[in-house]
């Protein structure tokens, strides 16, 4: 079982990857951010099978 310092290390990484990419995107411009999110949530890309 991982310990409590690796997940927290683990969430503060999270946190600023989302932080990265959220700077990042809104660098692009409005009619491609558009495009991506119609996209993405068309499901032209259903999920993958998952296991359990």
């Amino acid at each position: 079982m991982p310990s409590r310092s690796f997940e927290k290390a683990i969430q503060i990484l999270l946190q600023y990857l989302a932080a990265a990419t959220l700077v990042h995107w809104q660098k692009i411009p409005e009619a491609v951010r558009s495009a991506i999110v119609e996209t993405a949530t068309s499901g032209a890309f259903p999920d993958l099978p998952r296991t359990t």
